[in-house]
């Protein structure tokens, strides 16, 4: 019984550490991906998620403040 225990913690442990390892690839690919991304493409995907938001429901929304920043570099970049 005490064997079956630790052999159980042990497979809980490695199968923690593969997540952990998967995570952290994962992580390592969006970063990798997100330095090549430009701001206009990242006002254009804020625009997309608010459009998305609108289908919904909700009446609530709460905007991140990066949001209004990237609208007033979108809006300088409009006026030229």
């Amino acid at each position: 019984m005490k064997q079956a225990a630790i052999l159980a913690a042990e497979g809980e442990r490695q199968a923690q550490l593969l997540r952990a390892e998967g995570y952290a690839s994962a992580l390592e690919k969006i970063f990798g991906v997100a330095q090549t991304v430009d701001s206009k493409t990242m006002t254009l995907q804020y625009f997309e998620t608010l459009k998305n938001m609108g289908q919904g429901a909700s009446t609530k929304y709460i905007f991140p403040m990066e949001f209004t920043s990237m609208l007033n570099d979108f809006i300088k970049q409009k006026e030229k």
